[in-house]
């Protein structure tokens, strides 16, 4: 065991806790937005298709009628004065048409059609466009009744043709030398024009799909949670070196069967290899488990990890050195009443509080009673003296320590042993919490071993997959800093968090 202070194995090199949320969005993140609020897309999208019909049910139906009028020089003797006469009309049918909806037609339709609408209103019913290069007029006409429509846009193609040949100068004795003649009259449309329900459902359906994604997004950004190994990137390099999946509530792990003990573990028995693989060469060790905040497995993954150790033959003792509020005696159903408190102001030997469980699996020291200053008992020569004995007596010594966020005992005993490892709670701590986490560790010195993420989802991305993508995430996201590296192989990480 090295109780020398040594460098950290990865630079902690992170984003201000102020500007975590700034970090670069990529496409890799909407989808990750999409996926976890696909519920509320579909609810959304839903309740604007059904709101869209039925606005469209509520409106006055619209019918449509469409009559085309034909305008004409009929005073041409030649060829050359047709020509003339025509490309005079396409100068001047764009003001027939605004002819269309003056006083002077209106009036005339309200009287032959006997209506009651105003001429504003009559007027907002009618559109009258003449065609490009055309000498072609279309009227159209939209009123809530398919027979009166076409009947409007009929009068209004026969009045305006008496109107222009009435405003028109001419010779006495002659013929206006513009005609304007009816060429398609307008039929009545039963088939409404609006509203239509599917295309307002189909509206509907896309603004509450829009709707759902911007509060998605807002929802993304206004939470800091650490959700998986991509919200941990944004934070630190420091690797994340094992994964659990979020159990129910039950028994801690060493109180299971064994058989069932030994098939939810695979993720600690991962971590303990992983924990070999870096310190290559090492047969003593010393280890440091906590967090950020309180409740995030710690405790459960040294007990986890302590038995994982101790399949493999090592000699292991686990140290519950969380003095303020301990409960790893109770992971393994041990009395807890006397320990490391007890063994460090001299009231019991260290034989004498050392428990074993199990057919001598490992070796417990239990917390022992709350004492009122268990910052200064934690500095003490009676601790490093502890610390040393029992790093000669066992191969592996975790020490189950306080969260880094409320106190600084996890802080102060790391910078002791061998490294620290930093448990993460996914959907729980938050980004700025493990920020801060980590700059205590680095401000004492610590050796950050790497992260532990607990608790992930089955369904998040951090999960891993046998086959072709094991041992590699499944789509590497690039961020302002590289990518954590995770060692982790297996998607059947399980264990009590």
């Amino acid at each position: 065991m090295s109780t020398q202070t040594s460098s950290p194995l990865t630079p902690l090199s992170r984003y201000p806790p102020s500007s975590l949320k700034a970090a670069r969005v990529e496409i890799h993140d909407y989808v990750s937005v999409l996926r976890r609020g696909w519920l509320l897309l579909l609810l959304l999208a839903l309740l604007g298709a059904l709101l869209g019909w039925g606005l469209a049910l509520v409106q006055p139906p619209k019918y449509s009628a469409v009559a085309k009028a034909y305008v004409s020089t009929q005073a041409a003797t030649s060829i050359g004065d047709l020509s003339q006469g025509t490309a005079f009309t396409q100068q001047v049918i764009t003001s027939y048409a605004d002819i269309a909806t003056t006083a002077s037609v209106l009036d005339r339709v309200r009287s032959d059609l006997h209506l009651t609408l105003t001429r504003a209103k009559l007027a907002k019913e009618i559109t009258v466009v003449p065609a490009t290069n055309e000498t072609v007029l279309t009227i159209s006409v939209s009123d809530g009744s398919p027979t009166r429509a076409a009947a409007i846009a009929n009068s209004v193609s026969r009045n305006l043709s008496l109107t222009v040949d009435a405003l028109t100068p001419r010779a006495v004795g002659t013929k206006a030398p513009i005609s304007i003649a009816q060429v398609d009259p307008a039929v009545a449309n039963r088939i409404p024009d609006s509203p239509k329900p599917l295309l307002y459902a189909a509206f509907g359906a896309v603004g509450g799909l829009l709707l759902a994604f911007l509060f998605s997004v807002i929802r993304e950004l206004s939470d800091t949670r650490v959700r998986d190994i991509d919200d941990v990137a944004r934070v630190t390099d420091v690797p994340v070196i094992g994964t659990t999946e979020r159990r129910g509530r039950g028994p801690a792990a060493p109180q299971l069967p064994r058989e069932l003990r030994l098939a939810r573990m695979e993720a600690y028995r991962s971590l303990r290899n992983n924990l070999q693989f870096m310190e290559l060469g090492a047969t003593k060790r010393s280890l440091v488990v906590t967090s950020s905040i309180s409740a995030e497995g710690k405790s459960t993954s040294v007990a986890s990890l302590g038995l994982a150790l101790a399949d493999v033959g090592e000699r292991v003792v686990l140290v519950d050195a969380d003095l303020r509020r301990p409960t790893l005696a109770g992971q393994f159903g041990l009395d807890g009443s006397v320990g490391l408190s007890d063994v460090l102001i001299g009231r019991v030997s260290l034989d004498a509080a050392l428990q074993t469980w199990g057919d001598d699996e490992v070796t417990v020291l239990p917390g022992g009673e709350v004492p009122p200053n268990p910052n200064e008992l934690l500095q003490t020569e009676a601790m490093a003296a502890l610390m040393a004995t029992l790093s000669e007596r066992f191969d592996t010594v975790l020490f189950d320590a306080p969260p880094l966020l409320p106190v600084s005992d996890a802080a102060l005993l790391a910078r002791r042993t061998s490294g620290a490892i930093v448990v993460a709670a996914a959907g729980e701590v938050r980004r700025g919490q493990l920020d801060e986490a980590l700059v205590s560790l680095e401000r004492a010195n610590a050796r950050v071993l790497g992260l532990v993420l607990t608790k992930v989802s089955r369904r998040s991305n951090s999960v891993y997959t046998y086959g072709a993508d094991r041992g590699r995430r499944r789509r590497p996201v690039k961020r302002r800093r590289d990518s954590v590296r995770s060692t982790s192989p297996s998607a059947s990480f399980e264990g009590l968090s």
